[in-house]
């Protein structure tokens, strides 16, 4: 797997101007190396890469930043959402393990993982009781509250990729195209 495939798949998140993003890894037998490599130049930065489960074989590769998804998922939105499916543990490591169990039991994305790939709590919610129908708008996710600033987000997050990949391209190594962490910038 490259680090061409983590930069357009999680540039938004390596930028610190969002929490997380997820993306389907290839099954190959060196995944663990490849993790291990990406933590080794991401942790510094307050980032962290995680195998989250494995559907149809494939691993889903989870690319976080901590300190911002801790403290986005202790929002009371949040907090009532993922209690309604079942997260009872405070701790980001027990609601990742929670996550990676509903990924598992499920044929499909549960739907609070919404809140897992910083999406705003009202779209979440509006995906949920409209059943992924009557959005608003849709890009990175379903709009079912703000669409202008939705609609901001998807273009801030579609030109952060195209200029991490033309960076990457021109040489730049994953650890400088990632932004530091000081509580992720507030991601």
């Amino acid at each position: 797997m490259s680090d061409a495939k983590l930069i357009h798949y999680c540039a938004p998140t390596l930028a610190g101007i969002k929490a997380a993003n997820l993306f389907n890894g290839d099954d190959s037998p060196d995944i663990d190396e490849v993790l291990s490599r990406w933590n080794a130049a991401l942790n510094p930065k307050g980032v962290q890469v995680l195998c989250l489960a494995k559907k149809n074989g494939r691993p889903l590769i989870y690319v976080y930043r901590p300190a911002a998804l801790a403290a986005r998922l202790q929002n009371e939105e949040c907090e009532a959402i993922l209690r309604t499916f079942g997260y009872t543990g405070a701790s980001l490591t027990e609601r990742l393990a929670r996550l990676a169990g509903r990924l598992l039991e499920s044929d499909d994305f549960p739907h609070e993982i919404g809140l897992f790939l910083d999406y705003p709590a009202d779209d979440v919610r509006g995906f949920i009781a409209h059943q992924g129908k009557a959005c608003k708008c849709s890009g990175c996710w379903k709009v079912y509250g703000d669409e202008k600033g939705a609609r901001c987000r998807f273009a801030r997050y579609k030109k952060c990729t195209r200029v991490y990949e033309r960076c990457f391209k021109q040489g730049f190594a994953l650890d400088r195209l990632t932004v530091g962490s000081s509580a992720s910038h507030n991601a």
